[in-house]
């Protein structure tokens, strides 16, 4: 879902093992304070899923490296909503628009939707829908001091309007499959 946002087949590979590792290890600590293990290998996957498209986001977003940003950009603010959307949309290319626009819509749905699977019945849709938009907030906010990002009031508008797409669909697909969290 994120090869055509900047990460490439082998880097979401290597960041899906790096997460698989991290959760692992968490599994390990987890069973030696507790002292009993349970396994749920859908669990499993989920947070791994979870994990992964978090660690995706923060790469895509606070990144210094140029090949992980989709282009170079000069520290800004902009707290007016619309207007860089409204801008784009009268002087940019149709693949700009699709990529800005589209790119900040998409960049939450996989986290909220593995979110929504994973938790649901034990964590209430809001708090997902809460967890999705403070996340997306918060990194605006550490772009206000980072010297190659921008800080947009529109990104987080477009982020959690992929928050809600990623819910919507998360509670659609354990209706159609009867996905119950255990």
């Amino acid at each position: 879902m994120y090869i055509g946002f900047g990460i490439d087949a082998v880097s979401f590979l290597v960041i899906a093992c790096a997460a698989a590792l991290i959760y692992s290890g968490i599994l390990a600590l987890k069973y030696f304070i507790r002292g009993r293990f349970s396994f749920s290998l859908t669990n499993f996957i989920l947070e791994i899923l979870i994990i992964t498209s978090l660690i995706a986001v923060i790469l895509l977003t606070l990144s210094p490296i140029r090949g992980l940003m989709l282009e170079p950009v000069y520290m800004s603010v902009n707290l007016v909503p619309f207007e860089n959307i409204l801008e784009m949309f009268r002087f940019s290319t149709r693949e700009t628009i699709l990529r800005m626009v589209g790119g900040n819509i998409v960049l939450f749905m996989p986290l909220t939707f593995f979110m929504t699977l994973r938790f649901l019945g034990k964590l209430s849709v809001i708090w997902v829908v809460f967890i999705g938009i403070g996340l997306s907030t918060t990194i605006e906010l550490i772009q206000l001091f980072h010297p190659l990002r921008q800080t947009n009031i529109d990104d987080v508008m477009l982020n959690s309007l992929g928050v809600f797409f990623g819910v919507i669909s998360g509670l659609i697909i354990s209706k159609i499959f009867g996905i119950r969290s255990e």
